[in-house]
């Protein structure tokens, strides 16, 4: 016997592979979207008894809640407090519940398909963060022409009350409404994944942080055909249409299947 095996230890390779991915990735409110059509149609769950799926989807929902998220804990005694069962259950049904799982140098135990659903968290947030960059940037661009036309103007301005009066007024009117639209150019700044999540923590919201910033984010940060004003508000709305998704969660996390 191993000394892995001798210490509980489910090993499906001799070979002890790198994490898959930096091993201080949480998930950060990030709620994983499992493909029911590739479970159903999983050989694991195909060859699962009755009384063993629910705890194929407790394992699966605890690694998603680990550090380095997707990940379980190597010694078995660990991996059974986690899921909420005994060890000698565990031992019992080690075949098909800790099928798949393979131990990597970090220690820790990693499954494949979830670690692929990771590495999709990791390249939506990426993109995320590249799209708020460049918004950002445009904002920032609109900004500074707005602002170089409101010197355009005021400079006008003053050449037309030398030359005229009339065309002097006049341009005071338009270097007034040109600093009326930066003033109304600058009132929205889309929030981070951050801002998100501690607004929403603070106020008790069941919100998921990265999938609110990825939608309106795609929209352009519009509701309906009018720009977003106020973010918060539109995150306490979110919560309140989420609360079928967070019964749903619930279920999950209680076995009640």
């Amino acid at each position: 016997m191993s000394m892995a095996e001798e210490r509980g230890m489910y090993v499906v390779t001799n070979e002890v592979p790198d994490p898959p991915y930096p091993t201080d990735i949480k998930c950060n409110g990030w709620s994983p979207m499992f493909d029911i059509a590739r479970i159903d149609t999983s050989e694991t769950w195909t060859l699962a008894e009755d009384e063993e799926r629910p705890w194929l989807l407790r394992v699966w929902y605890e690694a998603w809640r680990s550090v380095p998220v997707g990940s379980m804990p190597a010694d078995r005694r660990l991996f059974a407090r986690r899921i909420g069962c005994k060890a000698a259950f565990l031992d019992a049904h080690a075949e098909i519940l800790l099928r798949g799982w393979v131990l990597h140098s970090d220690g820790n135990l990693y499954h494949p398909v979830i670690s692929d659903m990771v590495l999709e968290m990791l390249d939506k947030r990426r993109s995320a963060a590249e799209r708020q960059r460049r918004y950002r940037e445009g904002v920032t661009r609109d900004k500074v022409d707005v602002t170089r036309e409101s010197h355009e103007v005021t400079r006008e301005s003053r050449l037309g009350r030398e030359g005229n009066g009339i065309e002097g007024k006049g341009m005071e009117e338009k270097e007034k409404t040109g600093r009326t639209s930066t003033r109304a150019g600058a009132r929205f700044t889309p929030p981070t994944v951050e801002e998100v999540l501690a607004f929403t923590q603070e106020q008790g919201l069941s919100v998921d942080a990265q999938r609110f910033v990825d939608f309106y984010a795609s929209k352009g940060w519009m509701v309906g055909r009018n720009k977003m004003k106020d973010w918060k508000a539109a995150a306490r709305n979110w919560a309140r249409s989420s609360a079928g998704e967070a019964s749903h969660t619930e279920k999950l996390r209680s076995g009640d299947f």
